[in-house]
């Protein structure tokens, strides 16, 4: 083969490899993900999953999603540590009545919202265990779970006590008022189960504190995936939407995040939280 036609072949075959990879990586509009990734197994809708009404203008199938003749989505090479590797990306999230059946859920109560995009819910008061999260560390959020669990499991409470799991984990992320970027706070907190609350034993950990709670107006968004995914951050723009075209101001220096499931295994679920202003009390 000359090298001139080498030449050519290699121009012709850079040019359709650009092609291809501009196509399949095209950024997309910032808008809600619903994708076909779940080989749908689940008996219930979306709608049901997700507790709201979606608002039509939030649902978008990016144009970078690569989907087979089967409609499932390519998810690349991630894999899940239980073989369900379709539920890596974002999918269908468990519903909460399947998950409070197998542990623990506080007695909050759902109200109906005033428009779509968005959950309420009303968290009862009560005591919970909470402790600080080193943002500095990669291994801080992990930390701050183990040590919560330390409390749960009997091992550092003052009675040895070992507790039902209560869920969900949440995050409490305060952000600095003089500069919104910047996480002034992170603290992890479980609840305390009920057969405790009145008579809950003492942390013998200095860094795991009792800690009470007010009722407070919780307003939210359901993810079918992980707290790290972007998708996931998006949530909490797409909750403030929402909350401004039904009239509500949420409280603008804490975003909440409250997972649901063991992280990695089978299909998830955590919820972008932003809470009412009128009745924070933290």
């Amino acid at each position: 083969m000359s090298l001139k036609l080498i030449l050519i072949v290699g121009l012709v075959t850079s040019s359709l490899l650009q092609l291809t990879i501009s196509h399949r990586y095209k950024p997309t509009e910032f808008r809600q993900f619903f994708d076909k990734v779940d080989n749908d197994d689940t008996d219930y809708s979306r709608e049901e999953a997700d507790g709201y009404e979606e608002c039509e203008d939030f649902v978008n199938l990016p144009e970078n999603v690569i989907v087979d003749e089967d409609d499932v989505i390519d998810v690349g090479q991630m894999t899940a540590p239980n073989g369900q590797h379709h539920l890596m990306g974002q999918h269908k999230a468990k519903p909460l009545e399947q998950i409070c059946a197998k542990y623990k859920c506080p007695e909050f109560r759902q109200e109906d919202s005033p428009g779509c995009g968005f959950k309420t819910t009303v968290f009862p008061g009560g005591y919970w265990i909470f402790t600080t999260v080193d943002t500095s560390s990669p291994k801080g959020f992990r930390e701050a779970y183990k040590r919560l669990h330390g409390y749960r499991s009997g091992r550092t409470n003052d009675r040895g006590v070992k507790m039902a799991f209560v869920v969900p984990v949440i995050e409490f992320k305060w952000f600095n008022p003089k500069d919104p970027s910047k996480v002034a706070l992170d603290r992890m907190a479980f609840n305390i189960p009920a057969k405790y609350q009145d008579d809950w034993p003492a942390s013998t950990d200095p860094a795991v504190q009792v800690l009470p709670l007010n009722e407070t107006i919780l307003y939210s968004r359901t993810y079918g995936g992980y707290r790290e995914d972007q998708g996931f951050q998006d949530q909490f723009a797409l909750l403030k939407t929402a909350l401004e075209r039904a009239g509500i101001t949420p409280f603008p220096f804490l975003k909440i995040t409250a997972a649901f499931t063991h992280h990695g295994f089978g299909r998830q679920r955590v919820e972008a939280v932003l809470a009412d202003i009128t009745s924070i009390t933290f």
